[in-house]
């Protein structure tokens, strides 16, 4: 049973985190849907931007999703998650997965540090960069969409998406794949909230507004967990 105190420091840290919420400037995020055709994007060139690179992908076959986060070999912020089946079921499960992928990736990332993500789902990105949840994500998709924008827009540090080409030897890309697939076969599953199957609406509105509170709740320099179990 928690004591007063914990109960008190929580409470607190809740209320400054609401404060936080309230008061805080959408930060501008870039956003690049387009892949150059051969090789790398530019900014994979250099090793300050390769350091702080992030590869996501997803996966739908056969009536199960996942998604794949690779940041580096051996790097424990790499992630391999399963979605709920009847997200596997859903049309255009794939775009769904890869959308939980880019959410994991920035809601676990430390928000004061920078960070570019690379996808190679042009939709995903697409619907990121128009700022609508767009009804061609069927449920829960639109509401996953919504709630990666919400978290980009707290970031404190500098944000990119970009688009990488898909079976292009980005190796990054490669084992992002591999991740996804191996998420959607066998991995620990993703806890999608109950309330964005439900296609919007005031529980989709609180859902989003939970999520954002628990991201500022840590410290901008601490990274996070995913968002898992049932």
């Amino acid at each position: 049973m928690a004591r007063p105190l914990q109960i008190l420091r929580l409470a607190a840290a809740y209320l400054r985190a609401l404060a936080a919420l309230v008061t805080s400037r959408p930060r501008r995020v870039e956003i690049t849907e387009r892949a150059p055709r051969k090789g790398y994007p530019p900014k994979l060139y250099t090793s300050k931007s390769r350091a702080r690179a992030c590869f996501v992908d997803g996966s739908a076959r056969g009536g199960r999703a996942g998604f794949g986060v690779y940041h580096a070999d051996g790097d424990a912020r790499n992630r391999s998650l399963a979605l709920p089946p009847r997200v596997g079921a859903t049309p255009g499960a794939n775009n769904i997965a890869e959308i939980c992928a880019i959410f994991d990736a920035v809601f676990r990332a430390a928000r004061d540090k920078p960070l570019d993500v690379y996808s190679d789902s042009a939709l995903a990105l697409r619907t990121l960069k128009s700022g609508a949840a767009t009804t061609a994500l069927a449920p829960p998709g639109a509401a996953l969409a919504r709630a990666c924008m919400a978290i980009l827009r707290l970031r404190g540090a500098e944000t990119s998406l970009s688009a990488v080409a898909a079976h292009a030897d980005v190796a990054g890309n490669h084992v992002a794949d591999a991740l996804a697939q191996a998420g959607a076969e066998r991995g620990e599953l993703f806890a999608v909230p109950e309330a964005f199957y439900d296609g919007g609406g005031l529980g989709t509105w609180f859902a989003i507004r939970h999520l954002e509170v628990l991201y500022l709740l840590r410290a901008g320099d601490e990274e996070g967990s995913s968002i898992t179990g049932v």
